[in-house]
C-alpha cells in the first residue's frame, strides 16, 4: 500500500524564499529542524540526503559550502564531490522521482526510520563465454530487494524546483 508523506514530515519547495526554488540552506535546516522535532538522537544516528546531481552543483554553489570562513573541515572532498555537509551525509543518485508538479522529491532519514525488504538474496553465477574469442569469463550477480518507512518521523520529504 502506498502511504504519503505527511505534511508534517515535507518540507515546502519554498522554504526559504517564499517562492519555488532549489537546494537552499534553509530546506536542509527545516528537515533538520523536523527532525529533532521528533526526538531522533542525532548523537547517535547521522541523517542522510538523497540528491541529484543539479542539487549537488547548487549546494557547491553556496558560499557556505566553498568558503573555509563557515566551515572548521573541509567539506569538499578531493575528488570535488560534497559528500556530507551540515549535518547530512550526502548521497547523489538520478533515480529521485518528480511530483505532479514536476517538484524533485527529496528523501531524507536516519536508518532506525526504514527497513529492508530482501525477496531474493544476492545470487551469482560464473561461466565461460565460449562465443567470445578466448572464452572469456562471464560474471552475472542478481538480488531482489527495497526499502520502506518504518517510522514517520524518523523520514522527511523536501521538495525542490528544477529548471
Amino acid at each position: 500500500t502506498t502511504t504519503s508523506f505527511p505534511a508534517s514530515q515535507q518540507v515546502a519547495v519554498t522554504e526559504g524564499v517564499g517562492s519555488a526554488t532549489g537546494m537552499n540552506l534553509s530546506k536542509m535546516e527545516a528537515a533538520m529542524e523536523i527532525l529533532l522535532s521528533q526526538n531522533v538522537n542525532l548523537d547517535a544516528e547521522v541523517p542522510i540526503m538523497a540528491i541529484s546531481p543539479k542539487q549537488h552543483r547548487e549546494l557547491k554553489a553556496l558560499t557556505e559550502v566553498k568558503s573555509s570562513d563557515f566551515n572548521n573541515r573541509k567539506v569538499l572532498g578531493e575528488d570535488g564531490m560534497l559528500k556530507h555537509f551540515n549535518g547530512f551525509d550526502l548521497i547523489i543518485t538520478n533515480s529521485l522521482p518528480t511530483d505532479s508538479n514536476s517538484y524533485r522529491r527529496i528523501p531524507v532519514w536516519v536508518k532506525s526510520g526504514m527497513g529492508k525488504g530482501v525477496w531474493q538474496p544476492v545470487k551469482g553465477e560464473v561461466r565461460k563465454r565460449p562465443d567470445l574469442q578466448g572464452n572469456p569469463d562471464y560474471i552475472e550477480t542478481s538480488m531482489s530487494l527495497d526499502f520502506t518507512r518504518l517510522e514517520e518521523g524518523r523520514c522527511v520529504e523536501i521538495k525542490f524546483a528544477e529548471s
